[in-house]
């Protein structure tokens, strides 16, 4: 009887625990996307930008700021053929950087970029994994496959933001690059069910003429991209 009773509650313990594991899974691991897709999103950013030249020696750091003029909009989603199936995306704008529509799509891996929206609605295949999500730190991934790829790396899941649109937990990814200096990086900040958040291209010297050059502080950040506001549906 007493041989039973143990079995009985090893068992009782090991359903108890896979309950508990179950439950407690991370909802946003589950259910969230790194990027909302939804017709009539948008997302509207603000650009610090820093020009750096020499003069007679000496570094010259000048800034420029646009305001209110950078607008991402889901503009449709349509039906493609890739793969052999039908699968449903949705085709973001970037009106500021003149980039052409693309065809985005959340996946069971992330954010899937499939390529350029011609005229004729044809899609111009270049298929990227564009944000892996769900994602920890330290985790990488390459964004397609062979010569071409680009990697990126999660350095954090818990980054704080400040931007005009407010304070955001973000995601934080970074560029792997071999040719960036040791100081020198791109970061993106993304935050879940709102998109992106932040971009960022840092460097702390710059080089011209076989010399180095330190950058102050204040212009280290030479590409700051930040959100001021978005419309989700």
């Amino acid at each position: 009887m007493k041989k039973y009773l143990s079995y009985l509650i090893l068992i009782i313990i090991f359903i108890s625990g896979c309950k508990i594991k179950k439950t407690t899974e991370s909802d946003d691991q589950i259910s969230s996307e790194i990027l909302p897709l939804a017709v009539d999103n948008t997302w509207n950013y603000e650009l610090n930008t820093v020009a750096y030249s020499c003069n007679e020696g000496e570094l010259e750091c000048i800034p420029y700021f646009i305001s209110d003029a950078i607008e991402h909009e889901i503009t449709e989603k349509m039906d493609i053929e890739f793969d052999g199936d039908s699968i449903e995306v949705f085709v973001l704008v970037n009106y500021f950087d003149a980039i052409p529509p693309t065809a985005y799509r959340t996946t069971n891996e992330g954010l899937v970029e499939y390529g350029e929206v011609e005229a004729e609605r044809d899609i111009d295949f270049d298929v990227k994994l564009k944000v892996k999500y769900p994602i920890e730190a330290g985790e990488t991934w390459i964004d397609k496959e062979g010569f071409y790829g680009t990697e990126y790396k999660c350095i954090s899941t818990t980054e704080s933001m400040n931007t005009p649109a407010g304070t955001f937990n973000c995601y934080v990814f970074e560029l792997v690059d071999e040719n960036f200096l040791e100081d020198e990086y791109v970061r993106y900040y993304y935050t879940l069910d709102i998109g992106l958040i932040a971009e960022i291209h840092h460097r702390e010297t710059f080089y011209y003429n076989n010399i180095y050059y330190d950058i102050p502080v204040e212009y280290q950040n030479h590409y700051v991209k930040k959100i001021t506001s978005y419309s989700l549906n």
